[in-house]
């Protein structure tokens, strides 16, 4: 395996997915504020073949008590999940306080998540349709990626990304699906981790 981007966060912002459990399993698009991006999210990251360690944060603002924070270890979840709905069932759990593999929560403010982003990755980008080309990106063990959900990331916390340096990256003029961007990076970093990669951006 290649030595860069063995670990990778994937922090999606949903200014409208709820923070409380108390939500029906039924029409959970609407009735959870679009929680199901977020699932989705989880989702695909369990099918993702790579040899990466793979982390997927999804910072929840809709009511009823934001902030909260749900952290997935994708390596930890053992259950292997046919659907979004089982996957928000999970979610459910450990917003109730329940042991869930690989699910954590926590309340904690958005310039704490950030803070955290950029002490324990080396490379910490925005996903932006008008950022740099991704080719931009620099080579490191860790990395980590800041995206939306369904709608973008309000002004008032793109202004606080900013505070922090951190750079806007972009997969181009298509406005992509969360799930889609997670399965887009994941394959651009395997594809950048081969030598030859290394070769023309270490220069």
């Amino acid at each position: 395996m290649s030595k860069y981007f063995k670990r990778r966060e994937f922090l999606i912002v949903s200014p409208t997915a709820t923070t409380s459990p108390n939500f029906p399993l039924k029409g959970i698009a609407g009735a959870t504020g679009r929680l199901d991006v977020i699932a989705r999210a989880i989702l695909v990251a369990k099918t993702l073949k790579t040899n990466a360690y793979i982390i997927v944060k999804a910072l929840l603002l809709g009511p009823p008590k934001p902030p909260l924070l749900l952290e997935v270890h994708i390596p930890q979840v053992n259950r292997v999940y046919d659907n979004e709905v089982e996957v928000i069932s999970d979610i459910r759990k450990a917003m109730m306080g329940e042991r869930v593999n690989g699910f954590y929560i926590e309340r904690i403010s958005f310039k704490h998540v950030l803070s955290e982003l950029v002490d324990v990755n080396k490379n910490v980008y925005y996903l932006h349709e008008k950022g740099d080309s991704f080719k931009t990106i620099r080579p490191s063990a860790t990395i980590a990626f800041i995206l939306g959900s369904h709608v973008d990331i309000p002004a008032v916390y793109e202004r606080i990304i900013d505070q922090y340096g951190i750079k806007r990256v972009s997969l181009g003029n298509v406005s992509y699906l969360t799930s889609q961007c997670i399965i887009i990076v994941n394959w651009l970093l395997d594809v950048f981790s081969k030598p030859l990669f290394h070769r023309i951006i270490d220069v």
